[in-house]
């Protein structure tokens, strides 16, 4: 299941044509590592909650701590002190998607898990484009934002522009909120990579500009 969203490219666009005449670059290698910066963009714009701050809006502590023998690693086991009001979040919830509302006796029991749930899938949000930017990133040889990529997991995917007659990279955004109406990106996301094409655009006049300062450098140098 996919969601249609609408980008304004056009201030990309225009940049991205007079960069091409200024760039020794391949087109489509131009091309995979422009969308790999917008797509690396649009993960740095994308919200991330604070769970600390959920944790207190939801009442939940930190009870300890438990260790898998297999792996070594440590998680948190929590503990709720409000199950009623952490119930009434998850009717409302499920009353907003259109869902039939489960018995209060069941939201109560599954109060504790929910509240973890949320705590624990803080920054997913912004994880789904890290499937895209690992791909570009790689088709592009290219290293962007000091991470290692290929440690940080997360959704979304990209064909990266290969040569041909019209080279076209293209990324997806793969976290989907499911609702009566379809699927759906979270508004959020949307703002976050309108935001990541506006400031690659800016960002690339301003090589244009840097490189066309140079060249007149050069120019009257002589």
């Amino acid at each position: 299941m996919s969601a249609t969203i609408t980008i304004d490219m056009r201030e990309f666009n225009a940049a991205l044509v007079e960069y091409v005449k200024w760039s020794k670059r391949s087109l489509p290698d131009i091309i995979n590592r422009k969308a790999a910066a917008v797509a690396f963009a649009a993960y740095k714009n994308t919200p991330r909650a604070d769970p600390s701050v959920i944790q207190q809006e939801l009442s939940l502590r930190i009870a300890g701590q438990r260790t898998n023998r297999k792996t070594g690693k440590t998680r948190n086991v929590y503990a709720l002190d409000d199950r009623r009001a952490v119930a009434g979040i998850m009717y409302a919830r499920d009353k907003a998607a259109g869902k039939t509302p489960k018995s209060y006796a069941d939201y109560k029991a599954g109060a504790l898990k929910y509240a973890a749930n949320r705590v624990t899938a803080v920054g997913t949000l912004a994880a789904g484009w890290i499937g895209a930017v690992r791909k570009l990133i790689k088709a592009a040889n290219t290293q962007i934002g000091g991470m290692q990529w290929k440690k940080h997991k997360g959704a979304g995917n990209a064909v990266p522009a290969v040569n041909g007659w019209d080279p076209v990279a293209t990324f997806s955004y793969n976290l989907l909120e499911r609702k009566p109406g379809g699927a759906q990106i979270d508004p959020r996301c949307v703002d976050a990579l309108q935001a990541a094409f506006d400031q690659e655009a800016r960002s690339t006049m301003e090589e244009i500009a840097r490189r066309m300062q140079e060249q007149a450098n050069r120019i009257n140098a002589r």
